[in-house]
């Protein structure tokens, strides 16, 4: 029997993230965790990304002195791997701010670490909203993604906004870090997004969506994901080598028929094209509603942020809203007819 269990409160989540990086037999016999409500993770920033709260890589749970000092990052390295699956039920996780240079134990940094392998039955993480509310990550590890640093999954209905940077290491991502052969990605948004840099000295690779495409087997899917870059967002790559992409960086050639990929950029003109590795891929489209091209990257421009911003989640929004009740729909009328 599928074994299950809820997650309801911060000091629920500080159990799970504890239980997953310290490899407790009992959260490896779980199939499936249930978010059931809503988590404030008390980060608190202000609008210079500057937070007076907890650092969700050294959270202290009030009242519990079992739960100090905890990592709440799902997965921190590749010995301690999150390979179950995660239903956030339309719930939202929110008001977070990481920053792992206080600690020396995490490779990966990003609301979960490391997620599935590829030697393994890949997670499922569906229907999830993540709100940092301005807060960011900083990381001195290897990995930095807004949602997880390295991933091998299937990820559907998310909703990831208001991140103040991604300064990270070598490989760094909006959404993901590194993603594995066969992963899935379906109705995806990143709204709200600041600059995504690293600290690598021999380079760092780093993409709006995700920073390393493996992808060997070229069944990666990438299906409804929308993008909002904030006005003076930058994505940079320092040091002697390493690549920028709006979407994807390293082995942006493996991109294989991405569908209804968009990403909304403030008032460019694109003479800068030639520093992102994903450029082959680009359609540049004139309207801010304009269905683009499959099979591409279609780049919007936008003039004013605030406006451009409200059209974003009032419009781009609704159509994932809408594409996802559809699918439901037509997965309750086929169990019907089952």
């Amino acid at each position: 029997m599928t074994k299950k269990t809820t997650i309801a409160n911060v000091e629920d989540w500080a159990y799970f993230a504890k239980g997953i990086n310290e490899g407790k037999t009992g959260m490896k016999s779980v199939d499936t965790f249930d978010l059931i409500s809503d988590i404030d993770f008390g980060a608190n920033c202000n609008s210079e990304g500057v937070c007076t709260g907890q650092n969700y890589a050294n959270f202290n749970v009030a009242g519990n002195s079992e739960l100090q000092g905890v990592n709440m990052i799902v997965g921190k390295d590749d010995s301690h791997v999150f390979y179950a699956n995660f239903n956030g039920n339309g719930h939202t996780l929110s008001n977070i701010n990481i920053d792992t240079t206080v600690r020396n134990d995490i490779n990966n940094a990003g609301l979960f670490g490391y997620i599935g392998d590829d030697n393994s039955n890949n997670s499922a993480i569906k229907d999830l909203t993540v709100d940092y509310k301005g807060g960011g990550i900083k990381s001195n590890g290897y990995n930095a993604g807004g949602f997880t640093g390295n991933t091998y999954g299937t990820f559907t209905n998310i909703s990831l906004n208001n991140i103040g940077n991604i300064d990270g290491g070598d490989y760094i991502g909006g959404f993901a870090r590194e993603v594995g052969d066969d992963d899935k990605f379906i109705n995806i948004s990143l709204n709200n997004i600041g600059n995504m840099s690293g600290n690598s000295k021999l380079g760092t690779y780093a993409g709006g969506f995700i920073g390393y495409l493996r992808n060997i087997s070229g069944y990666t899917t990438f299906s409804n994901i929308y993008i909002f870059l904030n006005k003076n967002t930058e994505i940079i790559s320092d040091g002697s080598d390493g690549s920028v992409g709006l979407f994807v960086t390293l082995n942006a050639n493996k991109l294989n028929k991405p569908d209804n990929i968009h990403i909304y950029k403030y008032n460019t003109d694109f003479t800068d094209s030639n520093k992102y590795v994903d450029n082959g891929f680009w359609n540049l489209v004139s309207g801010f509603d304009d269905a683009g091209q499959d099979g591409k990257i279609n780049i919007h421009s936008y003039i004013e942020q605030a406006s451009a911003n409200e059209n974003f989640k009032n419009v781009v929004l609704d159509k994932l809203k809408y594409i996802k009740k559809i699918k439901m729909e037509i997965l309750s009328l086929l169990q019907i007819l089952q």
